[in-house]
């Protein structure tokens, strides 16, 4: 049988925790399939983690402590795991998200990494130049973990500001993009979660230099996180971070009520599912009482599911067909009938 190679604990901090894991493994006499068979993971996971070849998981650290008897010393070694799985520029980020009582975010582009689901992380790694599969997996694996942050006691108020193009910009697939809507619309419901969203139609200009994080922590001053293409960097001075601060209400100032986003995030990731050309196709459609005759504009219209509205040309049944929500359509059939949208 070939030697386990050789370790230097000091190499990172994953070379660390391999070793420390080898270490306490071989004290309790388990070979790797039967540490592997107790924490329900697979013997090549142990193999590679002692090995410093992958990064272990905080779900992994807690099962390895607790079927070696630790008291949770690999659980305490995972945090410097977790920030070395990070750009060396993050880390201290890292460390005021872990701490805040209160995040505020603005986000143009796409959804916050304390939102997104792990397809939508892993598709936005896999998108940068050279992506090298190992390390895409150690970034989403970092990202979730993040996360867990909502799962504290006292878990921090968070409110998300996001561009309407972020619900619209199709990352991946359409099932992906569907999939962190659903995301987006189960958070909303969390009391300590607020997500808003500045339409179109509201033309703010406020936020289009780029997104940014504001943090509140207990006993310190407010700090304001800005990512730009490959790096980021903090803002602490006072003045700067007023500055954001006030460019996030001027922002907030066209955001939609948490209802109405809510709604709109619903309307959108509808759109998107991929079931819904079938319904199109199999949907009973009816003239529209306000369509013209002799040859005029004509106007199918037909009810799908959640009250949302299927319309398309009647003299061109396999041409596009465009989809209204129920609040826009009770808008658009109450407009034509007093007369404002005649």
């Amino acid at each position: 049988m070939p030697l386990p190679n050789e370790l230097h604990p000091a190499d990172s901090p994953r070379a660390l925790f391999g070793f420390e894991l080898r270490k306490h493994r071989e004290a309790a006499g388990l070979t790797q399939r039967e540490l592997a068979d107790k924490i329900q993971y697979t013997n090549v996971m142990i193999s590679a983690v002692e090995n410093a070849k992958r990064t272990p998981s905080l779900d992994f650290a807690e099962r390895c402590d607790a079927a070696l008897h630790l008291d949770g010393a690999l659980v305490r070694l995972w945090p410097f795991i977790h920030h070395s799985a990070t750009p060396t520029w993050f880390r201290p980020w890292l460390d005021l998200e872990r701490e805040a009582t209160v995040l505020r975010t603005w986000e143009p582009l796409v959804v916050p990494g304390l939102l997104q689901t792990e397809e939508y992380a892993r598709t936005i790694f896999q998108g940068e130049p050279r992506p090298v599969p190992e390390r895409v997996e150690e970034q989403v694996m970092a990202r979730m973990e993040r996360q867990l942050i909502f799962e504290r006691a006292e878990p921090p108020m968070f409110w998300a500001l996001l561009d309407e193009g972020v619900l619209h910009r199709v990352i991946g697939n359409h099932h992906i993009m569907n999939e962190q809507l659903k995301r987006l619309e189960e958070l909303s419901f969390l009391p300590h979660i607020t997500i808003q969203v500045v339409p179109f139609s509201a033309r703010a200009t406020a936020g289009l230099e780029g997104g940014f994080v504001l943090a509140q922590t207990p006993g310190a001053a407010d700090t304001v996180y800005i990512e730009a293409v490959g790096h980021g960097h903090l803002l602490e001075r006072d003045e700067d971070v007023r500055k954001i601060a006030t460019r996030y209400e001027v922002i907030r100032a066209e955001a939609l009520p948490r209802q109405a986003s809510l709604d709109l995030i619903r309307e959108i990731r509808y759109r998107m599912n991929p079931q819904l050309e079938q319904e199109l196709a199999v949907a009973t459609w009816r003239k529209s009482s306000r369509s013209g005759g002799s040859g005029g504009n004509c106007v199918e219209i037909a009810s799908l599911a959640d009250g949302h509205k299927g319309v398309r040309d009647s003299k061109n049944p396999t041409g596009p067909a465009f989809v209204v929500g129920a609040g826009a359509w009770e808008a658009f059939r109450a407009g034509v009938e007093d007369g404002t949208l005649a």
